[in-house]
């Protein structure tokens, strides 16, 4: 049982090595973030490198809510859209768990919270305009919230 741990973590350390590669040969900050999903890479605007993305749990409190970068120098790039820093846990979490919960109750078991979200007023797309439902949302998300 132990062999396999050590084969998985093995397996695991070889994409994270290929990652790092894969994303090195990416020039600029459009072909790094055109590349984000099939490489694993986020813009390093320091250095001007595309790097390997961290996962969510494994990012530090100043770059857990960046989603194309690797937060430094990169104040665009803010967002709650891929992770959100969980102040009750002290730690950086996924964006997703936050999402499909259908009740207020498992929503807030999550440590996320329900929140009412409404359409703008010019929304031309379904459900239309000026329409809002509640729906469990990250806590960094804003009271009001695009759908």
């Amino acid at each position: 049982m132990a062999r396999h741990g050590v084969v998985a973590l093995a397996l695991l350390l070889r994409a994270a090595g290929s990652a790092a590669e894969l994303c090195a040969q990416h020039a600029s900050r459009s072909e790094c973030i055109a590349f984000r999903r099939q490489h694993g890479c986020v813009w390093h605007a320091p250095t001007g490198d595309c790097v390997a993305d961290a996962p969510c749990d494994a990012r530090e409190r100043e770059w857990c809510h960046t989603e194309l970068t690797s937060g430094d120098d990169a104040r665009w790039d803010v967002t709650s859209n891929k992770c959100f820093w969980d102040e009750a846990r002290s730690s950086c979490r996924w964006a997703d768990e936050c999402h499909g919960h259908v009740e207020e109750t498992a929503c807030q078991r999550a440590s996320c919270e329900w929140k009412l979200r409404c359409t703008p007023v010019d929304f031309r797309k379904v459900p239309g305009p000026n329409r809002c439902s509640e729906s469990c949302a990250t806590p960094a998300a804003g009271a009001v919230d695009l759908l």
